[in-house]
């Protein structure tokens, strides 16, 4: 996003944020309640918008390459546990669809490894009453075959998701000025209506209804939360810039800012009780902010 884009989503989202923590305050005035509803359903569709347009396609490369190895070890567990059992009951014909070694897993091209591990599922799931002394299971296999799924949604061409920011920006341009436009023309106006009985929201409603400038009040980071396979946001995300005290917690909207930073290489670490912890290198430049996209793989 532009630099006024990322002041004017800012405001949006802190205006929105104001109306959620004090709702008791206003959710029986009628028009304002409809107004706020129509401001978050812009929004909703807006923070989708963000969340493409700040996908790297690099990063989509980075998320199936930790996919892959995700996928690659728990095949090789499957495989192990059917070898060990078809030796047991002499079963020569699963023994030899099953001997695959790690390295073999490493050398499959893509397509090919996702027809294997289709493969070694269907063999397991013919016998999987069997297998529960070998540590396969239902769910074990319903994970596996997860994993597979997304791991073939993730082999896309990077010229896709380069097509996919170019619209995710335009459709920002577009949904921006609409959300804008909920505010100037009614919100505005209907909050007025509380000055007398809640002149303290009111007043902190008007503050933050003021874009701040990043050019007087540079923000240093932006950061989006996402899950690395729908590019959805992820909400209560702990979030810590490592050795510089700094924390966060992902909004609903997987939407966070920090104003300051020094100049210079840092690292971010994510952690969530739904998804594998990652940690994150990233670089502050002065005088600019630095849009920084965390992708959460799901356990």
């Amino acid at each position: 996003m532009t630099k006024q884009q990322i002041d004017q989503y800012d405001m949006l989202l802190a205006v929105e944020n104001h109306f959620d923590d004090n709702s008791r305050l206003w959710n029986t005035n009628i028009p304002l309640s409809n107004a706020k509803a129509q401001l978050s359903e812009k929004l909703d569709a807006l923070a989708q918008e963000v969340a493409q347009q700040l996908i790297n396609p690099s990063g989509i490369t980075q998320a199936k390459a930790e996919v892959r190895e995700r996928l690659e070890k728990k095949s090789f567990i499957l495989a192990a546990a059917l070898r060990g059992y078809a030796s047991v009951q002499d079963k020569n014909d699963l023994y030899k669809r099953a001997d695959i070694s790690k390295t073999d897993f490493l050398r499959y091209r893509e397509a090919e490894l996702i027809g294997v591990v289709v493969n070694l599922i269907s063999d397991a799931r013919d016998v999987l009453a069997e297998l529960n002394d070998y540590g396969i299971n239902s769910d074990g296999l319903d994970d596996l075959e997860a994993l597979n799924q997304n791991f073939g949604n993730l082999m896309k061409d990077p010229d896709a998701a380069i097509a996919k920011r170019k619209k995710a920006t335009d459709k920002i341009a577009e949904l921006l000025p609409e959300a804008l436009a909920i505010l100037d023309a009614r919100l505005d106006n209907l909050i007025v209506s509380l000055e007398d009985s809640q002149e303290e929201f009111v007043n902190v409603y008007g503050n933050l209804r003021q874009i701040q400038d990043t050019a007087v009040n540079p923000l240093a980071l932006t950061i989006t939360t996402l899950e690395a396979h729908t590019n959805v946001p992820v909400a209560g995300v702990e979030l810590e810039i490592v050795g510089e005290n700094i924390r966060r917690t992902s909004s609903e909207r997987g939407y966070n800012t920090v104003q300051n930073l020094p100049a210079g290489p840092h690292t971010i670490s994510a952690k969530h009780p739904n998804y594998e912890p990652a940690t994150l290198p990233f670089n502050i430049v002065s005088g600019e902010t630095t849009e920084l996209v965390v992708s959460l793989i799901r356990k």
